[in-house]
């Protein structure tokens, strides 16, 4: 899942790797950060980057799962971006299908 979809989509370049804060898109290198956690309100479901503003900050949310597959990571084929539904459909290499809501990143 990429934090700036509508920019990536306009730029051609959906799918590339990020460094950055997975919740506020601050650049945040590898070598710069070790604070990791689970997202699961942006579909983060396994430990990713994060900055030290947002992994203290998402401490104090929940981080109960909203997946429900054992493993929400997958390699992604193909998006398709539906910004009127809000809705971003993403295809893995592995013929997994997933729907995600994107409409706290599409507000206008």
């Amino acid at each position: 899942f990429f934090w700036n979809v509508r920019m990536m989509w306009q730029v051609g370049k959906v799918g590339g790797r990020q460094h950055h804060c997975r919740k506020c898109g601050q650049v945040v290198c590898d070598k710069c950060s070790n604070y990791r956690t689970s997202y699961p309100a942006m579909g983060y479901e396994y430990p990713v980057r994060v900055c030290q503003e947002c992994y203290q900050s998402v401490q104090q949310e929940s981080l109960t799962p909203l997946a429900f597959l054992a493993d929400a990571k997958h390699s992604v084929h193909h998006l398709a971006l539906d910004e009127r539904r809000k809705q971003l459909l993403s295809v893995g290499k592995d013929s997994c299908i997933k729907i995600w809501d994107v409409s706290c990143m599409l507000q206008q």
